[in-house]
């Protein structure tokens, strides 16, 4: 099921983008290899979760152009086997 972000989440969303950038201009080289130990994935550094943040946010871009697919996907005839990665359809 997609979670849809109403409207009112921007603004917080945006607050935070803001803050985490602010933290992130902070970051010096030294501090790319700090070792936290995470609750599910145990010792992991700071590099690694920039990774994932990154990962993450693009994440969204695919999952963006994934939707936007799905038209033309749907509408492609005998070539729509060649989608067979991206339609949505055929996941169901």
């Amino acid at each position: 099921m997609t979670r849809v972000r109403h409207p009112w989440h921007w603004p917080r969303t945006s607050r935070r983008c803001a803050e985490s950038l602010a933290l992130l201009a902070q970051v010096q080289p030294a501090d790319l290899n700090r070792e936290v130990i995470h609750g599910e994935y145990g010792p992991v550094h700071l590099t690694e979760r920039l990774h994932e943040w990154a990962g993450h946010d693009l994440m969204h871009t695919v999952q963006a152009e994934q939707a936007l697919m799905q038209l033309f996907v749907a509408g492609s005839g005998p070539w729509r086997p060649s989608f067979v990665a991206h339609d949505v359809a055929e996941e169901a």
